[in-house]
């Protein structure tokens, strides 16, 4: 059984549907509310989904598709709650190599892919492309996953999960 984390990026092509991956989105969405046991989600990505940035408009769309997808018991930070000091160290440990102002942009990615990694999450699927998310960081994950005893978690975008559905 794989187990899957769909980022804020992935709902957040939702409203446009002129948006390049909105078709694959659509149907990554229909396949996780049919097997919502295989996929969870962090406290984060429901406040960026949730936060007061989002238009209320877009909010009533993508957040009834965002809970309807997910698994009712799978918030990581929930089921790993004693991980918490361990997640934060593991983010900063990502960070550690990126310039300082971009570090600050992207804790939250760094905090999430954390997390996808202490929970052992099989495929992390995001649109976000920049900063601990970008391919060319992938060594710098996999390293510090090791040296912390855990397994490298991949990162790949819809159009390529899209292909590994059944």
């Amino acid at each position: 059984m794989t187990i899957n984390l769909l980022d804020t990026s992935v709902y957040g092509v939702l409203p446009d549907k002129y948006e390049r991956d909105h078709e694959v989105v659509r149907e990554i969405i229909e396949y996780a509310k049919k097997n919502r046991d295989l996929f969870v989600t962090t406290f984060i990505i429901s406040k960026e989904l949730n936060s007061d940035r989002v238009n209320e408009r877009i909010k009533k769309l993508v957040l009834p598709e965002y809970y309807s997808s997910v698994s009712t018991s799978g918030v990581i930070e929930l089921l790993y709650n004693d991980e918490f000091d361990f997640a934060k160290k593991l983010a900063w440990n990502y960070i550690q190599k990126l310039e300082k102002r971009e570090a600050s942009r992207v804790m939250d990615d760094a905090l999430n892919y954390a997390w996808a990694s202490i929970a052992e999450i099989d495929i992390f699927v995001t649109r976000n492309r920049r900063g601990v998310l970008a391919k060319s960081y992938h060594p710098v994950l996999r390293r510090s996953n090791k040296k912390m005893g855990l397994n490298f978690v991949r990162i790949i975008p819809p159009s390529e999960f899209y292909e590994t559905l059944p």
